[in-house]
């Protein structure tokens, strides 16, 4: 009697058990909002100037961009501007750059990292290059 009341119990709890836990997120229409969302954050702060201020902002915009493998319309000039500008960015933000190319535009900013070449200092960053 005493198995036979346990396994009506555990029964029953298996019966009333959600058979799958629900995340928000993997609703299409939440996924399609968040990634929208994140494209407007990229957009938005890849476009805010070269400061010391905004520079972890552009980081996470380059490291978000390689993640969604998202490609902004207006990369190339950001780009340009970047590489023009080069002497003045850190150490950090060269590298996130680097990286960023290479995830996203494979093999099509050569020409521009062969002329910063010669002025990279630091040696992670130039094996990067």
């Amino acid at each position: 009697m005493r198995r036979y009341c346990f396994f009506v119990i555990a029964l029953w709890l298996a019966h009333i058990a959600p058979a799958q836990t629900v995340f928000p997120f993997t609703a299409k229409d939440n996924r399609d909002s968040i990634t929208h969302q994140l494209q407007q954050q990229v957009q938005t702060n890849i476009l805010l100037p070269l400061h010391y201020d905004n520079y972890p902002r552009i980081a996470g915009a380059f490291w978000a961009m390689e993640l969604m493998q998202y490609r902004p319309v207006n990369m190339h000039s950001v780009i340009v501007h970047h590489f023009n500008q080069w002497q003045v960015l850190p150490t950090s933000h060269q590298r996130a750059l680097l990286e960023m190319l290479y995830t996203l535009y494979p093999k099509q900013y050569v020409t521009e990292i062969q002329q910063v070449l010669p002025n990279i200092s630091n040696s992670k960053v130039r094996a990067m290059a």
